[in-house]
């Protein structure tokens, strides 16, 4: 099986290849329907491209690159994500993975511009031969007892354009809740997340606020917080639940609130990479959960 040696770079206007695209997504990682569903509505946009390898019409070995908006250590810095990264089963142990990395960083790394990914247990010995380094994350837990606010807020239904046009504003002019290693504008990254498991997207209306929640019997996840401006969120955790609950953990750094915080155990799904010559201080952080590719 010949695997032609030209780069395919699919973008979304390329939509011949977003089929085979869907296809090889769904043969290596199980989620193609997620992807063809993110780009029916709108989140394949022109930040995004797939860097491929072909056996004719088939794409034998891909990788994603998303342009974002990240910030470390408190100051912006344009660069990219890389996600899906993978090869078809019957065609791995040839380096086109390798190959396609060394492209992707051909075109995207530069000194002063970042490129992260998040990698999956098999191959964490792969990519710190391209110079990426590990960026020990940590989990965010706090016990507090919450009672629901006593006016139920609306949830947002990703199926309705205005409420999906009304998420994308509101992830866009968001505040960053930590700017010490995070990220900003990642709608598309945070739409994909949101239909591949789904959560409770939650309108605070009177806080100008949109908060994604999941709750477990007591404990309450945070998923993500988009606000303009500096957001109360006592308040607004109050108003986002629908049942008491007894402790609460932030898939992304809370920064200064609550005092109170815990930091755990280093968190190690999937673990970050860094390709950066930037200085990233060492800490207590967590990249946001729904801006991960």
């Amino acid at each position: 099986m010949p695997v032609s040696a030209e780069i395919l770079r699919i973008r979304h206007s390329d939509t011949d290849w977003h089929d085979p695209f869907f296809a090889a997504v769904e043969a290596i990682f199980g989620c193609g329907k997620t992807f063809r569903r993110w780009a029916e509505m709108g989140g394949w946009n022109e930040s995004y491209e797939v860097f491929a390898l072909r056996n004719d019409r088939q794409l034998v070995s891909i990788i994603g690159a998303m342009e974002m908006h990240f910030l470390f250590g408190g100051v912006e810095h344009a660069g990219v994500q890389c996600g899906a990264v993978g090869t078809l089963p019957e065609f791995r142990l040839a380096g086109l993975s390798r190959h396609l990395m060394n492209r992707v960083l051909v075109e995207y790394s530069a000194p002063e511009k970042p490129v992260i990914l998040f990698a999956n247990d098999t191959v964490l010995d792969f990519y710190p031969r391209f110079g990426f380094r590990p960026v020990a994350q940590k989990r965010f837990v706090l016990a507090r007892s919450l009672e629901p606010a006593t006016r139920p807020m609306r949830r947002l239904d990703l199926a309705n354009r205005a409420d999906k046009a009304l998420l994308a504003d509101y992830c866009t002019r968001a505040l960053p809740i930590d700017a010490h290693f995070a990220a900003r504008d990642y709608f598309p990254i945070m739409l994909w997340n949101l239909l591949h498991s789904p959560r409770q997207v939650v309108l605070i209306d009177d806080l100008a606020a949109v908060l994604v929640i999941s709750q477990v019997d007591r404990w309450l996840i945070v998923h993500d917080v988009y606000a303009p401006s500096v957001l109360d969120l006592n308040h607004a955790l109050a108003s986002a639940i629908d049942a008491p609950v007894e402790g609460i953990e932030f898939c992304f750094d809370p920064g200064e609130w609550p005092a109170a915080m815990t930091i755990v155990e280093s968190y190690t799904e999937d673990p970050c990479f860094l390709l950066w010559s930037g200085n990233l201080t060492p800490g207590n952080c967590r990249f946001p959960d729904l801006a991960r590719t």
